[in-house]
């Protein structure tokens, strides 16, 4: 079991399509039953981007607006095999997002029930700290652009902080697990520039999103890119990148196992 945290500090980074994809392949190329949480209330578009015609009547808003208790009722299936979505009221107040012990009490819950728990948090520094208290690891979707770069090592640092600021409240196991460009906002040239900056900075790229016209097309008919482009450019640095994150999470697991054989950890913490 593993949860993601998609995140951003600013919009328009290409986040909440990077969580569509990984939430496709997941459920749909990896098998596993997989939960894909649109926390992104001020700019919701997951329902678009997956395709999802209907319109819950049960949402995220009214969990956190006490209206109703069972996480169940706010769970939809969507079109696709092994993927369930929990989606924002359509005029939701990103507001909720402050009752931060709701979110953490559903995602640990879900955490329990699924395989994957992938979260797509809203562009906003202060709300993603909130979200990042439960899940595993953070994935940095960030536009190659000289006015992101001073929010580069905020993000970052997020589990530090957290570990730091709840060390007597909660147990925070949350990592930084990577970086991951988006490569459309300006030049060639200019972003290679950015690129090469922050990585002489020290900072661990997961890898690249190409913003090409097979991500158009795939959002023109509300469909993932590895679902309706496979073989583009896109689709092979996407599964990439989620190769990467698996390779990651494989070499995490085995550690785990030789210090649980050597009796280093407790195992009902883990």
């Amino acid at each position: 079991m593993v949860s993601y945290l998609i995140a951003s500090p600013r919009g328009g980074s290409g986040k909440s399509t990077f969580a569509c994809e990984l939430a496709y392949y997941c459920s749909n190329i990896l098998n596993k039953r997989t939960v894909l949480v649109d926390a992104d209330m001020k700019a919701s578009c997951i329902r678009m981007l997956m395709g999802e015609v209907f319109n819950p009547s049960k949402t995220l808003t009214h969990l956190l607006s006490n209206d109703i208790e069972n996480i169940e009722e706010i769970l939809y299936t969507s079109k696709y095999p092994n993927l369930s979505l929990v989606m924002p009221s359509e005029r939701a107040d990103v507001k909720f997002l402050s009752k931060h012990k709701k979110m953490i009490a559903l995602l640990s819950a879900l955490k329990e029930v699924y395989d994957v728990v992938i979260t797509d948090a809203p562009p906003d520094i202060e709300q993603i700290y909130r979200l990042s208290i439960p899940v595993d690891s953070i994935i940095g979707i960030i536009r190659l652009d000289l006015q992101t770069i001073p929010h580069v090592p905020q993000l970052i640092s997020i589990p530090i902080t957290l570990k730091h600021v709840f060390r007597d409240t909660y147990t925070v196991s949350v990592v930084f697990e990577g970086l991951v460009a988006s490569m459309y906002d300006s030049s060639i040239k200019e972003q290679e520039k950015i690129l090469k900056l922050l990585e002489d900075r020290g900072y661990n790229f997961l890898g690249r999103i190409p913003f090409d016209k097979n991500v158009q097309k795939a959002q023109l008919q509300s469909k993932t890119v590895l679902e309706t482009q496979r073989k583009s450019k896109t689709a092979k640095d996407l599964e990439e990148i989620f190769l990467n994150l698996l390779k990651i999470r494989r070499e995490k697991e085995n550690i785990l196992r030789k210090l649980f054989r050597r009796g280093n950890i407790d195992k009902k913490n883990h």
